[in-house]
């Protein structure tokens, strides 16, 4: 919901609900792959990739959470 605010379309990945997953899967998670993947390397704000949400890092919670869901194939679920 909170990235949805920026990510609505106008700037990538489109996060809306009916886009979110198709659009991730193009260039910003490479599924088994979280080390390597744009999305969650943008939580950690690591290797050149800009923090996001700006100015405020997700707790280790939420992002072991994207880190797994990844690492576990990025299904459609």
């Amino acid at each position: 919901v909170q990235c949805v605010g920026c990510h609505n379309g106008t700037v990538p990945p489109d996060l809306r609900d009916e886009f979110s997953y198709d659009s991730l899967l193009d260039g910003y998670v490479i599924p088994f792959e979280s080390d390597k993947s744009i999305l969650y390397k943008s939580l950690l704000g690591i290797d050149g990739i800009s923090l996001m949400p700006p100015g405020a890092q997700w707790p280790a919670s939420k992002t072991n959470l994207v880190k797994a869901w990844i690492d576990q194939g990025a299904k459609d679920n």
